[in-house]
């Protein structure tokens, strides 16, 4: 991969890392207080998943180059 799509990819990542770091933080849990609300509890679990498998697809991007 070259380093200007490297490049590309990292600023990507780090946009939908702030963009998912404020949706899953602040208005799941802080605001809307979503796990709580048993309607909501899938979509929580979902999050959660999510946001344990973001730093490990990042580390393995970085890894496998």
């Amino acid at each position: 991969m070259s380093a200007q799509l490297q490049t590309i990819s990292g600023i990507l990542f780090l946009l939908f890392g702030g963009l998912a770091f404020f949706d899953g933080v602040y208005l799941h849990l802080w605001r809307f207080r979503l796990f709580a609300w048993r309607e909501s509890r899938r979509e929580h679990a979902l999050h959660t998943v999510r946001a344990i498998l973001y730093p490990l697809t990042i580390y393995l991007m970085l890894a496998i180059e």
